[in-house]
């Protein structure tokens, strides 16, 4: 007789999901500090104490001998992209980070994108839909309190005239205001010492609207 295992709560199953995920992806279980890291845990005793838990309900085998041997007894999941990325892990849970070579592999489709990092951020400053992260790379949105360094978070929304937008444009990503005009799309820098972008509609490449800055201090 085959015995159903017990339900998880939503942070065992964010780590069997993690470590499922890493088995499939990397050929080998993650570290206590990749998942903790992964995760937004930062006490290595938590990791190992979700770890013991889902090994005691049955879902994981570890060897003590070595940190690393990790067996997934019971599969959770069989999706592509692990599911606490969209699950609600209230207070920290994940965001996939841009970069450029993993989007350029997904032909800038964010639909296809799969990311390689991942950000941290509490819940209630994201938007309802899917959230990205963007790091500003220069200083040509400054009239407007956008910095280099800045966290932006990328909504993958159509753009309005007037939105700040991260788009591709010959090979890099830029981010600038957005205005569409009957021939061609002007991306406004909002520093002087910056010139405007001027685009045909098929040079250019959206990526998704700017709807948060977030900066450390």
């Amino acid at each position: 007789m085959i015995m159903s295992l017990p339900e998880l709560n939503a942070k065992q199953t964010a780590v069997l999901d993690f470590v499922q995920y890493q088995i499939e992806h990397q050929g080998y279980p993650p570290s206590v500090r990749e998942i903790g890291s992964a995760l937004g845990i930062s006490s290595s005793s938590t990791v190992h104490g979700y770890l013991r838990q889902l090994e005691s309900l049955g879902y994981l085998h570890r060897d003590p001998a070595k940190p690393r041997a990790m067996v997934i007894a019971q599969k959770h999941m069989s999706a592509e992209i692990p599911s606490y990325q969209s699950q609600n892990l209230s207070p920290e849970f994940n965001m996939p980070l841009i970069d450029y070579e993993s989007l350029l592999k997904a032909d800038f489709d964010l639909g296809l994108f799969v990311p390689t990092n991942f950000c941290s951020f509490l819940e209630d400053i994201l938007p309802a839909t899917q959230a990205y992260v963007f790091i500003m790379p220069d200083d040509s949105m400054i009239k407007i309190g956008i910095f280099p360094g800045d966290y932006l978070l990328i909504d993958p929304k159509a753009p309005t005239n007037g939105d700040i937008v991260l788009a591709c444009v010959q090979n890099a990503l830029t981010v600038k205001t957005y205005f569409k005009g009957i021939r061609q799309i002007r991306l406004q820098p909002e520093n002087d010492w910056h010139e405007p972008l001027y685009l045909t509609e098929s040079d250019y490449q959206h990526i998704g609207k700017v709807c948060a800055n977030i900066r450390r201090f």
